[in-house]
């Protein structure tokens, strides 16, 4: 006899089944409200998976346009932003110039303090290829530093004539560098029809 939970969750299991088969017997199911597939399920027709094709198709074109909704709200949000932050910088300039104007050291009252705090001074490097040329010939070589970077489009060339030099180690390593297939991956496209329709 099986237990009474193992029992539950075999009988959710064929629900959400039964649930899921019947969604993709429409032809253009509503991805948002079409149930999770659960795990291990695959279609059980032909008709089935390009019902979930449409809906698939219909949720990535759903998903492209919150991401694009996404980014103009972003750059509503950065506007909102740079305009705030503009008015701040130019009240804030307008408040130093006066201090500095009036030679007023501090504004003191229960809510702040401000006063006009003086710039440190910072080094600027206009043409760092001359710089590095000269710090090297005045022996100001701590002042260089030079960072090493594989080159992986030219190193796939060498990799491909001789693949064995870069094989597991002499200590039994593992190899250097090796070629590792990609997952496969599904890819659904659109029809002429499918593009004019509307998520």
């Amino acid at each position: 006899m099986i237990p009474q939970e193992t029992a539950d969750l075999l009988a959710e299991a064929a629900n959400e089944v039964a649930r899921l088969d019947a969604a993709l017997a429409h032809p253009d199911p509503d991805p948002e409200t079409l149930p999770a597939v659960p795990p291990g399920w695959h279609p059980a027709s032909q008709m089935a998976a390009e019902h979930l094709c449409r809906a698939v198709l219909r949720g990535r074109a759903g998903v492209e346009a919150i991401q694009r909704k996404a980014r103009e709200d972003a750059q509503a949000w950065a506007d909102l932003i740079r305009t705030a932050q503009t008015q701040i910088d130019q009240q804030e300039g307008v408040i130093r110039d006066w201090m500095l104007k009036h030679d007023v050291q501090n504004l003191k009252t229960p809510w702040f303090t401000a006063y006009v705090k003086q710039a440190g001074s910072r080094i600027v490097v206009n043409d760092s290829e001359k710089v590095i040329a000269l710090c090297e010939a005045k022996g100001y070589g701590s002042a260089v530093k030079t960072k090493k970077v594989l080159d992986k489009a030219e190193f796939n060339t060498f990799f491909d004539a001789d693949p064995e030099a870069f094989g597991p180690g002499k200590e039994g390593d593992g190899p250097l560098a090796e070629e590792v297939l990609g997952e496969p991956s599904l890819v659904i496209r659109p029809s002429a029809a499918g593009r004019k329709e509307k998520p």
